[in-house]
């Protein structure tokens, strides 16, 4: 870190603490709840998350709820979903990223209380682009590869995790998704040397 001190993922947990969360079922109408949240219909799922349609009470527009079911901080899962909220919070400001709504990470994961990433709900790159004409196909690749090319080039950051299932179209603007993979600078890595990560019809070699 920029401190000099071993990554921890507490202290992202710290910095981003919201308010309570976990899947709870409100009484005998089995409305599923995570914190503030109320879950509706399931967008996507992976090994350790699953990613909902949600709303709360404050009446704003339902978003997408990304919920790990992971309830221990050491685990890789964990300090990866840390490190994809941390690095979100820290580049708001880079154009071409799905933002951050709001996130939540307990120092000390249960059931009841499990690590969330509230982000716009966005629609997938390949929805989006169904019966398009090549052109616009052309331009939404190009705007990725600008995006991919200015983190690297800003801030020697690398996605590693880039396919269709983690790229968007949201008000007209294409972006990208799901940093769980992410490489940043000065940082240790998660990863064991050798092993393979993400779809194999996706990994770059």
């Amino acid at each position: 870190t920029d401190s000099g001190r071993p990554y921890d993922p507490r202290d992202v947990a710290r910095r981003n603490n919201i308010g309570r969360g976990g899947v709870q079922e409100m009484g005998d109408t089995r409305v599923q709840r995570v914190g503030p949240w109320t879950l509706g219909r399931r967008l996507g799922c992976g090994g350790n998350a699953m990613v909902w349609e949600a709303t709360r009470e404050n009446g704003d527009a339902p978003i997408a709820l990304k919920v790990i079911n992971v309830n221990k901080v050491e685990r890789e899962p964990y300090q990866r979903f840390a490190r994809e909220i941390g690095f979100l919070r820290e580049h708001e400001s880079v154009t071409g990223l799905l933002p951050v709504v709001d996130a939540h990470l307990p120092e000390s994961p249960t059931k009841t209380d499990q690590p969330w990433l509230a982000m716009p709900i966005a629609t997938p790159i390949g929805e989006a682009l169904q019966g398009r004409p090549l052109g616009d196909v052309v331009a939404a690749v190009a705007s990725i590869a600008d995006t991919l090319w200015r983190l690297q080039r800003d801030f020697g950051i690398a996605h590693r995790d880039i396919k269709p299932g983690n790229l968007y179209e949201l008000d007209g603007k294409w972006l990208i998704g799901d940093f769980g993979l992410v490489a940043l600078p000065d940082t240790d890595g998660l990863t064991a040397e050798g092993r393979p990560l993400g779809p194999r019809h996706y990994t770059a070699y």
